[in-house]
């Protein structure tokens, strides 16, 4: 070996040293859209078909009431639809590209989720 190193006097597991570590504090944390509990029964499926380019129809499984809203990948809601009824068109070809999180919740309190990818 041209070049000895310098014992340090840390313990053998630690050599050589390092400048990061890993801690749990035994919190439960997310990160993202809050997940709702999950009821007894499925409620239903937030259908997303794409039918234009970087554009979806969500359809909805009842004739109520529905609040549509879409996330980008850092949390913010770039559209808000509100008293949607069955079929609703989502077009996000004027935002960036990436993962968006749909989000529909109806008059009675039923909520569903899907996601989309825009490319």
């Amino acid at each position: 070996m041209d070049h000895e190193f310098p014992k340090t006097g840390y313990p053998e597991s630690l050599d050589p040293p390092h400048d990061g570590f890993i801690a749990s504090f035994g919190a439960q944390l997310s990160v993202g859209l809050p997940e709702a509990a999950m009821p007894a029964q499925v409620q239903g499926t937030l259908l997303l078909t794409p039918y234009a380019q970087s554009a979806w129809m969500a359809s909805l499984p009842t004739d109520e009431l529905w609040a549509i809203q879409v996330f980008d990948a850092a949390g913010r809601a770039v559209a808000i639809a509100q008293q949607v009824q069955k079929r609703h068109a989502i077009d996000l070809s004027r935002h960036a590209n990436g993962l968006y999180a749909v989000r529909a919740v109806s008059a009675s309190g039923i909520v569903l989720s899907a996601k989309v990818v825009r490319q």
